[in-house]
């Protein structure tokens, strides 16, 4: 995938202050909050399911 010199050289650019993040941090950020907000529904779901049969 990565070679280690390549991955090496992305953490070799650190500047004294970062205003905006990568873009693939970005993305992993909203992957994270798209996946947490998925799982929910799913949880959701399954709850209202399982209530409307036992009734």
């Amino acid at each position: 995938m990565f070679t280690l010199t390549e991955v090496a050289s992305l953490n070799d650019i650190q500047p004294t202050y970062r205003i905006l993040k990568p873009w693939w941090d970005v993305f992993m950020d909203y992957l994270g909050v798209v996946m947490l907000m998925l799982a929910i529904f799913a949880g959701t779901m399954q709850l209202t399911k399982d209530q409307m049969c036992y009734h």
